[in-house]
């Protein structure tokens, strides 16, 4: 194993300049994220527009290092929201304390009101929950999907679940 460490601190490496380079590329003060991208990953497959109230709060958790978190959180708040970041050592412990199933979890968790949103979930879905006020614990997409807010690639579809007092419940949407 210790013959790999110089190709995994390689690997690290260039994760860690990849993502300075596309925070510093997107990070430009009040001007919407318009990339073809992003829409995608913002498009609403048919549903009703729904929208934030103004200046929703929301409370995104995430270990310091992870880029990704850091592009998703800024994410939100281009699309309206009021964002505040908690930086923890160990995001695991706060995926048990929500009760999120392992096999829901991603690298983040969000708190909007009194719902959890687990991952990288574009603002349709959060604004539909919020619309429609489901009773449920929250919402969760598992993992880091390709083409989700904060993460590149291109755009598969997204499952969205429920998150319930049982676990993962039924679908919520797909986008």
């Amino acid at each position: 194993m210790t013959k790999y460490k110089g190709f995994f601190l390689v690997i690290v490496i260039m994760i860690v300049i990849l993502v300075v380079k596309s925070i510093n590329s997107n990070d430009v003060a009040g001007k919407p994220d318009n990339s073809p991208q992003q829409n995608a990953a913002d498009s609403n497959s048919g549903t009703a527009n729904y929208s934030a109230p103004a200046s929703t709060k929301v409370t995104v958790t995430m270990i310091k290092t992870c880029g990704c978190c850091r592009l998703y959180s800024q994410y939100l708040s281009k699309k309206g929201f009021q964002v505040e970041d908690i930086f923890v050592d160990n995001i695991d412990t706060v995926k048990v304390e929500y009760k999120i199933p392992e096999d829901q979890r991603s690298c983040h968790t969000t708190i909007v009101g009194n719902y959890i949103v687990e991952g990288h979930i574009p603002v349709a879905a959060i604004n539909k929950m919020l619309a429609e006020k489901p009773t449920i614990r929250g919402i969760t997409m598992a993992g880091m999907p390709s083409g989700s807010p904060g993460m590149p690639g291109d755009k598969d579809p997204f499952d969205i679940y429920k998150l319930t007092d049982s676990g993962k419940g039924d679908l919520f949407m797909s986008l």
